[in-house]
């Protein structure tokens, strides 16, 4: 072959290649700046942040009053004069008592505020000594529907003894029959619910000691053996303590300890069973959880925080705790709740908006307690570009309130994004996202990725996103973390829809990983939302699904 006639060949082939070859778009994003007026009370996220407690199932009218020898009791309202009722959602029960409406405007004002977790308390202390009956699921089906309305989750627990009197309560047997009968109204509901707490032992259901259960591993772990059979899909059970569940693991022979092999797999009962605190800084131990102080040195404490990255964890501020000093330092509270990877943080007590009678306590303090940028990282704190910033580009403090409600469970962020710029019919492509998840958790239920092609709010075409494995609990927190800064890397392996023509903007979206099996619809306020600044959210008008805005692909024949 003539030379020339070589190199015309190299030159033709060499320009099928670059024609070949897509062009990308690279986009990178930014966090939320401190002033963002689209959040005035925190990015909207499920099953995360600051949650509250409530009665559900209680029946229409009754209340739970403290009477002046301490004991608590169950009556119809109105309450008597020397008689104090437990208080829920901020709500004065004293003359009507609790009812579903309470609860569901309670909680529509509380959403406003940006809370969209709660603790849901059925109580059955009428059912200690026989089987549950129509009654009290009718009751309790009528609670779980005023959640899903408002797209707001809970986690669950059944308690029986309502103080320490000692006077009644369960015996084996009839927990683990309640359970058995349990499991069908779980599973109808699993689609409002974070976690099951195993409750069910002593006062509050919070344990370890109960009037007719005996306070030994053997039968702890009976009842967990039941109550782990009656979870839904996909949910986990929350224990007590990190010791009860740990002995409980040893005598049922789970695995005592997760890494990421582990963490999620479908067969691993441990993978599946969390924490919940109700003794979260009543003093540095914790209400003696640990013999020594919480921190660094504290081996038994990081054994903890090894497990609680993988597993939900619900820090509660307990009557106790908020009387304490400890939670009264906001930033103590964060880095607390930091290092053991929160889910959730009780605030029932300590807090002017949840109290009836309205009275200032810690966390009303939390919002005076303001730290800048440097400060916070001092901490060892995560924070984003834009956290400490204003729109205007000025540095500013943020209170530990105001971090607390942002960073208590999970804060993804996207960090950048690359994609072709065109792409045929039909035709496979990849999309790359970089992403860092800057709270304190990881998300307590498995989520897939999903993929929508918008133009408008009234028009977008779906398509499933396939990630290798992707479960969107893989991304851990900075907190467990050594590099922060990089994230972590998903590619998306797409396909362009075949029946779609011209400039789509790309939207991803993070749905339940079993969401068609839900006995409800898909809600779109169930949805993940990124923390930035620069990927617009959007949502679709038939309230399925919402996610972020990559960008823009031109999608030609």
């Amino acid at each position: 072959m003539p030379k020339s006639c070589a190199i015309l060949l190299f030159g033709a082939l060499a320009l099928m290649a670059k024609e070949d070859t897509p062009k990308l778009v690279y986009h990178e994003y930014h966090g939320m700046f401190a002033d963002d007026p689209a959040v005035p009370n925190g990015l909207r996220n499920p099953e995360r942040g600051f949650r509250l407690e409530c009665p559900i199932g209680l029946g229409e009218g009754q209340i739970l009053v403290q009477r002046t020898d301490g004991h608590i009791v169950r009556k119809r309202a109105p309450a008597a004069n020397d008689e104090k009722p437990v208080p829920f959602l901020g709500v004065d029960v004293t003359r009507n008592g609790w009812s579903d409406r309470a609860m569901a405007e309670a909680i529509k004002g509380w959403e406003a505020k940006g809370i969209t977790s709660y603790l849901g308390i059925v109580w059955l202390d009428e059912y200690c000594s026989r089987p549950l009956d129509p009654i009290l699921f009718t009751r309790l089906e009528r609670s779980l529907e005023v959640f899903r309305r408002a797209g707001v989750k809970l986690q669950i627990r059944f308690a029986y003894e309502l103080d320490d009197s000692k006077t009644a309560g369960p015996d084996l047997a009839i927990l683990k029959g309640h359970w058995a009968q349990l499991k069908p109204v779980l599973a109808k509901n699993h689609d409002i619910l974070t976690a099951v707490q195993l409750g069910s032992i002593g006062r509050r259901g919070e344990g370890p000691n109960a009037t007719r259960l005996p306070a030994d591993v053997a039968t702890h772990s009976a009842l967990l053996r039941d109550a782990f059979s009656a979870l839904p899909p996909d949910r986990a059970i929350l224990i007590q303590s990190p010791t009860m569940r740990e002995d409980l693991f040893t005598e049922l022979k789970w695995p005592t300890r997760l890494n990421q092999g582990t963490a999620f797999e479908k067969g691993n009962p441990s993978a599946r069973t969390g924490q919940v605190n109700a003794n979260f800084l009543v003093d540095l131990k914790h209400g003696g959880q640990f013999e020594a102080d919480i921190g660094g040195t504290n081996a038994e404490w990081q054994k903890m925080c090894a497990e609680t990255i993988w597993v939900p964890y619900d820090a509660d501020l307990s009557a106790k705790a908020v009387a304490e000093k400890f939670s009264a330092d906001g930033w103590l509270v964060a880095q607390a709740a930091s290092n053991e990877h929160a889910s959730t943080l009780g605030l029932s007590q300590g807090w002017s908006e949840s109290a009836a009678d309205r009275k200032e306590g810690v966390v009303d303090g939390w919002k005076k307690q303001l730290k800048t940028k440097a400060e916070a990282t001092k901490l060892g704190l995560s924070v984003s570009d834009g956290y400490f910033t204003d729109a205007k580009g000025n540095e500013v403090s943020r209170s530990a309130y105001d971090y607390l409600r942002d960073h208590v469970g999970y804060r993804y962020e996207l960090l950048s994004a690359t994609w072709p710029v065109k792409v045929k019919q039909g035709k496979d492509y990849e999309i790359k996202l970089r992403l860092v998840n800057r709270g304190f958790a990881i998300c307590p239920t498995p989520r897939g990725l999903y993929l929508a092609y918008v133009q408008t709010p009234q028009k977008y075409t779906l398509s499933p996103g396939e990630g290798e494995s992707f479960d969107i609990r893989r991304i851990l927190p900075n907190a467990a973390l050594q590099n922060t800064e990089n994230g972590q890397e998903i590619t998306i392996r797409a396909i362009a829809p075949k029946d779609l023509q011209g400039k789509h903007q790309i939207v991803v979206m993070f749905p339940e990983l079993n969401f068609t099996k839900f006995p409800n619809k898909q809600d779109q306020r169930n949805m993940v939302r990124f923390a930035n600044r620069d990927a617009p959210f959007w949502q679709s008008n038939d309230k399925l699904f919402q996610g972020n805005l990559l960008g823009e692909i031109d999608i030609t024949r």
